[in-house]
C-alpha cells in the first residue's frame, strides 16, 4: 500500500515518517511539500492513501481533493492540520475526507488509524 504524506514542514514530515516507521502495510512512502509535487505524484503514483495538510504555501488540501478525479481513483484521504475549526471539517466531509486530526491534540490518534484503519473497514473520525 502506497502512502502520500503532504506536508509544507519537513519537520512534520519526518515526525509522521517516525510514527509510521514500523508500520509495515505501506510498501511506498512519499512526500510532497506543494501542489505540483502532490498532484505530480498522485498522477504518476496513486498512492492508496493521502496524508494532507490544509494549509500550503501554494494552496490547500481542497485544492488538491478538487483535482483528483474520484471516478477513476478513490484513495483514502486523511487530513492533520492545525487549523481544527468546524468549517474545516464540514468542508473535508463533504469532500469525501475518511479522518480528520487536530496537529496539537491528536496526533497520535493518526498513529493508530494509520495501524488499525488500513488494515480493516474504512471508518470516520469526525
Amino acid at each position: 500500500m502506497k502512502l502520500l504524506i503532504v506536508d509544507d514542514s519537513k519537520e512534520i514530515r519526518d515526525r509522521i515518517l517516525r510514527l509510521i516507521s514500523a508500520n509495515t502495510q505501506f510498501t511506498k512512502v512519499f512526500q510532497a511539500e506543494n501542489l505540483i509535487q502532490t498532484k505530480n505524484i498522485i498522477s504518476t503514483e496513486f498512492p492508496e492513501v493521502l496524508l494532507l495538510d490544509i494549509q500550503l504555501h501554494d494552496g490547500t488540501a481542497f485544492d488538491i481533493l478538487d483535482s483528483i478525479d474520484r471516478s477513476a481513483y478513490s484513495p483514502i484521504i486523511m487530513i492533520l492540520t492545525n487549523f481544527d475549526l468546524p468549517l474545516y471539517r464540514e468542508k473535508a466531509a463533504e469532500k469525501g475526507v475518511s479522518f480528520f486530526f487536530d496537529k496539537s491534540t491528536e496526533f497520535l490518534d493518526l498513529k493508530y488509524a494509520l495501524q488499525n484503519f488500513i488494515s480493516k473497514d474504512q471508518g470516520f473520525f469526525f
